[in-house]
């Protein structure tokens, strides 16, 4: 925590920003590819971001990612309908 905050002067970073920041950061597919090989042998590294708007939008998406994934039983559900017969296409092989 006293990383983060010093290295974003001035700003009022909370406990929670920073789980749903290291959150995100965890399910990012960018940063499972750059750190693949480090994280089957040690504990993640959690980078920081230049700027602390970056910081900031990245603590609003990923809580909207938290909420996703802790919430998706309450979402409206999306009725489909599938055609008779096979309804894969060509497109799928």
């Amino acid at each position: 925590m006293a990383y983060f905050v010093a290295a974003y002067l001035g700003e009022m970073i909370t406990k929670d920003d920073l789980f749903y920041y290291v959150y995100g950061s965890l399910h990012s597919e960018d940063y499972r590819m750059c750190y693949a090989h480090n994280l089957s042998k040690q504990l993640p590294r959690i980078p920081t971001v230049k700027k602390a708007e970056d910081f900031w939008a990245f603590v609003i998406a990923d809580r909207r990612l938290g909420d996703l994934h802790m919430n998706y039983e309450e979402v409206e559900l999306y009725f489909i309908t599938y055609k008779h017969g096979d309804p894969r296409t060509l497109g799928d092989f």
